[in-house]
């Protein structure tokens, strides 16, 4: 391999002077050679070369022997390291991909020039500039939008804005429909955005971003139609970082497809509806405060990966499709967690789904019934729900109530703790039917045998600890191999996997 040769801007300097670049051996500092009458060390940023002066240490640049050093652009041969560096900041007069002045390399997929002078992902949408967001999840994360299809939405925005740059921006998504596209477009919106009412969004596809759920956020002035935003025809949005709420339905979407990413909706009756097919996916999303369903869908697929769904009336009700949860908390739902029916399957792993129901409620947590194949039940903590046995219904579980034939059910290695019917928990009515078998544990003494972290106490956690017992440490062999538990660490960690949602990481 070549050797290149370092050489810096100040010995550079002196060369083209017509001398070499050395020290005054009697001076007090700025000599750091051994001959110096009283040398001084170098700032550790820096190297001592041949002439006893101090000059900037080179760096290792990927896909060269050492970094160039230069004066300028031109002196900088290396494909990936195009720019000379000529800010205050070292390494100066070494050939890096990008400065702040300079950050043609930086496009993509790495668009930003960061701090250490190479090409990095965005983060955040002030990275992009004004006038485009940045796309933070899925294939094209770390990517800046494109700004001629990039449309824009604020509180101070103007009803009669053209809402193509952050200048012109229109004030409510009812505008933004009458200038987009059908489909390729993004939005970019900030701060609380008020909908004259119901917004419907036929056969128009976009990525709607905000900047977090705290900042951004929409609503509507009038309930009119089915919610916030209605989805139809072929119509697929896409909600990223930002809030719905209403008195009544945040989102309806029929025969469409969308997907919720670190959303956040309250909602007072139905949060999300979907009453004729289309796919919903949910993932670091929130979810709460709906009187009756957090979410109601027949037909269709719902995949909710690392959210919550909390304190609502039921969880998630799905007939006719098919479910799919992971790493997901569902908790203080008062009419249970999740019920799927009809001929579509479900398949939930690695979730809590703990102190749903209540004192007067008669729903188990999870009413699974489903006639469809391809079931699965695995490593989930169902720990501390509650009901009611009704007078016109027959003693259930208060955690589980499953009946899916063995043949299309995969199950196992679950954990169930203290789950309470009519003021008591039974060891015996932890489960009800198929969906639990030998390879999972229940324990029901109130004395936290499990040692969870601190099931007792808001803020409950039912995380596991070094004091949990062998009958849920090590338990599972290597059935968990390949996964990832609810914190989205990998399984097994010990010799063996744990039983439950949490894998035990000391």
């Amino acid at each position: 391999m070549f050797r290149t040769i370092v050489i810096s801007w100040l010995t550079l300097a002196t060369i083209a002077l017509g001398g070499a670049a050395s020290c005054d051996n009697n001076a007090a500092t700025n000599c750091c050679g051994a001959t110096c009458a009283a040398p001084t060390a170098c700032p550790s940023d820096q190297t001592c070369n041949s002439a006893g002066v101090c000059e900037a240490k080179p760096i290792v640049d990927a896909g060269v022997d050492a970094a160039q050093g230069c004066m300028k652009d031109a002196d900088c041969t290396n494909v990936g390291a195009p720019v000379c560096n000529n800010t205050a900041q070292n390494p100066v007069g070494v050939c890096v991909q990008c400065t702040p002045s300079n950050d043609s390399a930086c496009n993509g997929g790495t668009p930003v020039c960061g701090a250490d002078f190479a090409c990095h992902g965005c983060t955040t949408h002030a990275e992009c500039g004004d006038d485009s967001a940045c796309v933070m999840t899925g294939p094209m994360a770390g990517s800046c939008t494109d700004p001629s299809t990039t449309f824009h939405v604020n509180a101070t925005g103007s009803v009669t804005a053209d809402c193509t740059t952050a200048a012109t921006a229109c004030n409510t998504i009812t505008r933004v429909l009458q200038v987009l596209p059908a489909a390729g477009a993004s939005v970019l919106a900030s701060g609380a955005i008020n909908e004259p009412g119901e917004v419907v969004i036929d056969s128009v596809s976009f990525a709607l971003y905000g900047s977090g759920a705290a900042t951004t956020s929409f609503k509507r002035a009038m309930r009119t139609g089915f919610g916030v935003f209605s989805l139809l025809g072929t119509a697929q949005v896409d909600f990223y970082d930002l809030a719905i709420t209403d008195s009544a339905r945040c989102l309806s979407i029929r025969n469409t497809a969308t997907t919720l990413t670190r959303t956040t909706f309250v909602c007072g009756d139905i949060s999300v509806e979907s009453p004729s097919g289309g796919d919903l996916t949910l993932s670091h999303a929130t979810i709460s405060g709906a009187n009756s369903e957090a979410i109601a869908k027949v037909g269709g697929k719902v995949l909710i990966a690392d959210s919550t769904i909390a304190n609502n009336g039921l969880g998630i009700r799905v007939t006719g499709g098919s479910l799919g949860v992971a790493r997901s908390t569902f908790t203080g739902n008062r009419f249970g967690a999740i019920t799927i029916t009809g001929n579509g399957s479900f398949d939930i792993q690695n979730s809590l789904i703990v102190r749903n129901g209540s004192a007067s409620g008669t729903v188990p947590a999870m009413t699974l019934a489903t006639t469809g194949p391809n079931n699965k039940l695995l490593f989930n903590t169902i720990a501390e729900n509650v009901m009611t046995t009704s007078m016109f219904s027959p003693r259930t579980s208060a955690a589980v109530v499953c009946t899916v034939s063995a043949g299309n059910l995969t199950e196992g290695y679950n954990l169930l703790y203290r789950n309470v019917r009519d003021g008591v928990a039974l060891l015996s009515e932890q489960q009800q039917g198929t969906c639990i078998g030998a390879t999972s544990y229940a324990n029901v003494d109130a004395l936290n045998p499990l040692q969870f972290v601190n099931p007792t106490t808001a803020p409950y956690d039912y995380h596991l600890t070094a004091g949990s017992p062998t009958t849920v440490l090590n338990v599972a062999g290597a059935n968990c191999a390949g996964m990832v538990d609810f914190d989205g660490q990998m399984r097994p960690s010990g010799g063996a996997c744990d039983l439950g949602a949490d894998e035990l990481h000391p």
